[in-house]
C-alpha cells in the first residue's frame, strides 16, 4: 500500500496556461516540465457497488504502459489517501492484482461478470518537478475532458503531490499557486466527478457526514478527523449557496458552526497564531451567511403563518415583499463572500491548519 499526499486546485482553462507560463514554478535542478498523454477507464458495476464502498478502480494508459489503481475516498478534506499501483499488460483490470487491498472483500464472481469500463479521462498533462525546502513535489497541470458514452464534461485541474519531504513545503507550494491565479481547492476526484457525470447529479445542498474517530484516538488524531469532516461541509456546499439554495445556505452555516465549536472543544491543543485568524475568517463567513439563514426562516414558518390568516392581514403582502429583497440582498453578499480571496484562502489555510498545527 501507498499513501497518496495531494492538494488540488479547480482552475480554469486561462489560468492553467498562467500557471505553466509562471517563472516561480519552473522545474528543479536544470530538469525540463514532461508532457503526457493520459486516458484512464474507471470500472464498477451497473450498481455502482465499487463507489459506495469508497473505492475507485481505473487502469491509465500513458504510452505502452498499463497502470492499474486502487483507490479509497478520502474522509472529508484529507490530503492523504490510500493507493495501490501495478503495472499489468492489458486494458481491463487485472482481479488478482487487487488481493491485499480494499478491493479484496469485495470480490465474487457476481462482481466480476458485471464489471464494466463506467467513464473514462482524456487528459493532457504537464508535470513540472518541484524543490521547495527539501522536500520534492510534483506540480501536474491536467487539462481535458470526462468522457461516458455520448456525454462529456471540460476538466481543468492543478494536482500537487508530495514525492518526498514535509506536508509544510506541500502547503507551501499549494500557497504560491493560490497567489498567482485564483484556485479553488478541488474536492471531488476525477472518479466522482464521473460518476457525477453519468447520474447527471445537480446542483444539491450536502448534509453534514457521520464522523467515526479510529479506537484509541489521540487528541490530534480526533480533531483532525473531525476538522476534515467539518470543512468539507463548508467547502461542499459552495455550489448549493452560489446557486441560490437556501438549504445549501443553511448547510454550509452549519458546517462553519459545527468548525467553530470544535475549536473550543480542542482549544488547548490548538494554541497557535493560526488559530486566532481562523477564528477571525470563520467568525467574518457566519456574519455572511447568518442574515440570508435567519430571513430564509422567518419567511418559511413566522411569515408563512400569517399569509394563512382569515381575514387577510392589512400591509402583510408588501412586509413579504421587503423581506424577500432584503433576503436577496443578503444572499448576493453570501455569494460575494464565497466567490472572493479571502474565502478561498481561508479553505486552504483552515486545511493546512487541520494539517500541521494539532501536538
Amino acid at each position: 500500500m501507498g499513501i497518496e499526499t495531494e492538494i488540488k486546485f479547480e482552475v480554469s482553462p486561462a489560468d492553467l496556461q498562467k500557471l505553466a507560463a509562471s517563472r516561480s514554478l519552473r522545474p528543479s535542478d536544470g530538469q525540463l516540465a514532461e508532457h503526457r498523454h493520459i486516458v484512464s477507464t474507471y470500472f464498477d458495476t451497473p450498481n455502482h457497488l465499487l463507489k459506495r464502498h469508497g473505492i475507485s478502480l481505473r487502469v491509465r494508459q500513458a504510452g505502452k504502459k498499463r497502470i492499474q489503481t486502487i483507490k479509497t475516498t478520502a474522509n472529508g478534506v484529507a490530503v492523504a489517501r490510500g493507493e495501490w499501483e501495478k503495472r499489468i499488460d492489458g486494458n481491463e483490470p487485472d482481479l488478482r492484482a487487487a488481493r491485499g487491498t480494499p478491493l479484496q472483500r469485495l470480490l465474487s464472481k457476481r462482481l466480476k461478470r458485471n464489471l464494466n469500463a463506467v467513464f473514462s479521462t482524456h487528459v493532457h498533462r504537464t508535470v513540472v518537478p518541484l524543490r521547495p525546502g527539501n522536500s520534492r513535489v510534483e506540480l501536474a497541470l491536467d487539462e481535458g475532458h470526462i468522457r461516458a458514452g455520448l456525454y462529456s464534461s471540460p476538466l481543468t485541474e492543478v494536482e500537487l503531490e508530495l514525492k518526498s519531504g514535509s506536508i509544510g513545503d506541500l502547503f507551501k507550494t499549494a500557497r504560491a499557486v493560490a497567489q498567482l491565479v485564483p484556485a479553488r481547492l478541488a474536492l471531488k476526484a476525477k472518479s466522482q466527478q464521473g460518476y457525477d457525470l453519468i447520474t447527471e447529479q445537480t446542483t444539491a445542498s450536502v448534509p453534514a457526514a457521520r464522523i467515526v474517530l479510529p479506537p484509541k484516538a489521540t487528541l490530534a488524531t480526533a480533531f483532525q478527523a473531525i476538522g476534515r469532516s467539518t470543512l468539507h461541509h463548508i467547502a461542499a456546499n459552495e455550489p448549493a449557496v452560489l446557486a441560490g439554495l437556501p438549504e445549501g445556505v443553511h448547510q454550509m452555516r452549519v458546517g462553519v458552526r459545527r468548525l467553530r465549536a470544535a475549536l473550543w472543544v480542542f482549544s488547548d491543543l490548538l494554541r497557535c497564531k493560526q488559530t486566532e485568524s481562523i477564528k477571525s475568517d470563520l467568525k467574518w463567513l457566519a456574519g455572511k451567511l447568518g442574515p440570508v439563514r435567519d430571513l430564509d426562516v422567518f419567511l418559511s414558518t413566522r411569515v408563512k403563518s400569517l399569509e394563512a390568516a382569515d381575514p387577510p392581514i392589512a400591509g402583510l403582502t408588501d412586509l413579504v415583499s421587503e423581506l424577500e429583497y432584503r433576503r436577496a440582498v443578503a444572499a448576493e453578499a453570501a455569494k460575494a463572500a464565497i466567490a472572493s480571496a479571502r474565502y478561498r484562502l481561508l479553505i486552504l489555510r483552515a486545511l493546512e491548519w487541520i494539517e500541521t498545527a494539532p501536538g
